[in-house]
């Protein structure tokens, strides 16, 4: 499965309020029931495979796939646009607010350099560590 080969997070945040948002109501109507299941199984696999929330490089049929949409072409994020789950143009999209929303996906990436560097640096060495991931080294002033 796509999100297991590069999941590097376990969940994503979804708040008990989306059901009600005013967005989510919207995309029920445009795009039925299924929409708003299609709307979690995106915010799924962005935080598996894009916790930045950038979905640069995927078009709109990259995203309905991701997001398991099996309705007309482009509807689905035609109306994630329109009700702004979804900015940005094809091909440089972005889940909006998904920092403020899933600060945790975010955040996975560093939490992965941190742990690797640690272990390193516990087996090998602080040296080692260092010559191993100069990048995250130097962004933690080593």
């Amino acid at each position: 499965m796509l999100g297991e080969a590069l999941m590097t997070v376990a969940d994503a945040r979804v708040k008990v309020t989306l059901p009600d948002h005013p967005k989510t109501k919207k995309l029920i109507r445009k795009c039925g029931q299924a929409g708003a299941w299609n709307l979690i199984r995106l915010f799924l696999f962005v935080a598996a495979n894009r916790p930045d929330g950038d979905l640069a490089g995927m078009d709109d049929d990259d995203i309905e796939i991701a997001a398991d949409w099996l309705g007309e072409p482009g509807a689905l994020v035609a109306a994630l646009v329109e009700v702004r789950f979804l900015s940005g143009e094809q091909g440089s999209r972005a889940v909006h607010d998904w920092a403020e929303h899933n600060p945790w996906a975010v955040g996975s990436d560093r939490r992965t350099d941190k742990a690797k560097f640690n272990a390193l640096k516990r087996h090998h060495g602080e040296k080692h560590a260092i010559d191993s991931m100069p990048a995250y080294a130097a962004s933690i002033g080593l």
